[in-house]
């Protein structure tokens, strides 16, 4: 996929299968409902196959912006102290700090790039900044994917949305997503509990990853103690508003659908 995010990706397909559709006299503005093997079916072979290129350049480009991106918002949020100018810096640094999910998400896929340890450093990366070890989020995000919307199993579900605006506001302070966060990389590191859909085989490497998270966050914390106040402070709580303001216009999250369904809608977003 070239680098690109599996929404962009999933971008290009929905395009090819709604041109597909059109041709079979659907209606342009309408929306599908088709099951997934249905979907892939209208796709042929040298489409599937030109979907699925990988290359290091697109990433390595992509990812450059966004961390130099996220280095000038992050510099002028600890550079400045006028609320008028940290506003704006805060929201747009907490944008960049949620779109590392995207890097985060196609690395452990390995399709972010061609050579996989460009796909292991990249994601090690996003992962350290969100708090999010790599490794447990491959185990995590794999059984969404077997398990998408089965409530017994499948772990995107296991955090209920807010009903009304008082826990909505409140989910915007990013507190109990930073406490879920960092609870999870203590138990983690401790060993006191490893989550079912981890193989046995896999702890070991889950635990040890967690564990070097930790150590890493020490050292910063003990080298850096002034920007890591700053960063708890701010850049955490940036993140969440950058979370909520995206899937407030319906960007980074859809409407939860039949695990063995796909709604196709014809303006679908390059995100």
């Amino acid at each position: 996929r070239s680098g690109s995010s599996c929404q962009g990706c999933h971008c290009r397909r929905n395009a090819i299968i709604m041109a597909h559709l059109e041709q079979r006299s659907y209606a342009p503005a309408m929306s599908v409902e088709i099951s997934h093997r249905e979907a892939l079916s209208l796709i042929s072979e040298a489409e599937l196959v030109a979907l699925k290129v990988k290359a290091d350049a697109p990433g390595l480009i992509r990812i450059v912006i966004h961390v130099g991106a996220m280095a000038l918002t992050g510099s002028a949020i600890l550079s400045t102290d006028s609320p008028f100018l940290l506003a704006p810096l805060v929201v747009a640094h907490g944008i960049g700090l949620v779109f590392l999910f995207a890097p985060l998400h196609e690395t452990i896929h390995d399709t972010a790039f061609r050579t996989p340890a460009l796909n292991r450093v990249v994601g090690l990366l996003a992962g350290f900044l969100l708090v999010l070890p790599p490794l447990y989020f491959r185990y995590f995000h794999f059984a969404h994917h077997r398990h998408t919307q089965d409530p017994a199993h499948d772990p995107e579900l296991a955090t209920e949305r807010p009903a009304a605006w008082l826990p909505y506001l409140w989910r915007l302070t990013g507190y109990d997503y930073w406490k879920a966060e960092i609870a999870m990389l203590l138990r983690l590191g401790f060993g006191s509990s490893v989550d079912g859909f981890i193989p046995a085989r896999a702890q070991a490497k889950v635990v040890g990853e967690a564990r070097g998270f930790l150590a890493a966050y020490a050292v910063v914390a003990r080298r850096h103690h002034a920007v890591v106040h700053r960063i708890a402070c701010v850049d955490l709580p940036a993140e969440q508003v950058g979370v909520e303001l995206l899937r407030f216009r319906g960007v980074l999250s859809r409407d939860l659908e039949p695990a063995d369904r796909v709604s196709l809608h014809h303006d679908v977003t390059p995100f």
